[in-house]
């Protein structure tokens, strides 16, 4: 008797030590100033090598203009990224598994550093890292992406990310919209609200292959359209709402931009 009570709790904690296995997953990474015992370092070319499996990966984006000046982004002791404003790097670079270092310099040389921060990517993960400012701070919002593809061959996935640093306080709607073939509304749009809301991190599938619009609106009025964007079938966008660092609160209400990234 004594032996199949035994077995029976040997059994239970094994099963709930493999539920907890199966919960953890990618899920959200809290970005920290702190450094985590948990570290694979990957000693290889940080490019996207195919071949390289079970590392994390991460694209870096400029989400801000500072006129003709680039920036310069240091993953780990990597060799430094030129990005020019409001482009991606070209590629996905492999990173660490677990604490990662991530160094900005303003403008595009090494001598001067604006942002240096700690950062926790899990295994396998896929990452897009953000560089804003608000005043004259510069910050990095950390967003997992999810590159599987779409359930149906000839859909895309996208998702919106709102970066109007300018705007932050004017909540707006946004209509992606096909009229004879698709459309998805995001409501109530603010700035970094995906850093409140994961849900908002998360890709919506469209159909793929015709032209679409971009529309920003609010109570009031229209505020934004932009015209003929292609999403791809099987590809994967972050529609980005940025505002000029330069605007008046008022004024970048008036003057937003959808811009599209491609993730894959």
């Amino acid at each position: 008797m004594q032996t199949k009570i035994s077995n029976y709790l040997l059994w239970q904690i094994l099963s709930l030590f493999l539920l907890s296995i199966l919960i953890i997953g990618c899920n959200k990474v809290i970005t920290t100033n702190t450094t985590s015992s948990d570290t694979t370092t990957n000693t290889n070319n940080p490019l996207n090598n195919d071949t390289l499996t079970g590392y994390p990966r991460i694209k870096f984006y400029t989400v801000m203009d500072y006129g003709d000046a680039k920036v310069k982004v240091q993953l780990n002791n990597f060799t430094p990224i030129t990005i020019a404003k409001y482009y991606p790097s070209s590629q996905y670079s492999i990173a660490n598994i677990g604490t990662n270092s991530i160094t900005l310099y303003y403008p595009d040389t090494t001598t001067t550093s604006v942002l240096n921060m700690n950062v926790d990517l899990l295994s396998g993960c896929y990452y897009s890292c953000f560089f804003y400012r608000v005043g004259y701070e510069w910050k990095l919002s950390l967003v997992k992406d999810d590159l599987s593809a779409p359930k149906l061959a000839a859909n895309a996935k996208i998702r919106l990310l709102d970066f109007r640093t300018q705007a932050y306080f004017d909540y707006v709607n946004i209509r992606v919209f096909n009229t004879s073939l698709d459309e998805k509304y995001y409501y109530e749009r603010n700035f970094l609200d995906h850093e409140t809301y994961s849900g908002n991190t998360l890709f919506n599938e469209i159909t793929g292959g015709a032209l679409y619009h971009i529309k920003v609106f609010n109570d009031t009025s229209n505020l934004k359209q932009r015209d003929s964007i292609t999403f791809t079938p099987g590809k994967i966008y972050s529609i980005v709402l940025m505002t000029p660092s330069t605007d008046s609160p008022s004024a970048a209400l008036n003057d937003i931009w959808p811009d599209v990234y491609q993730h894959n």
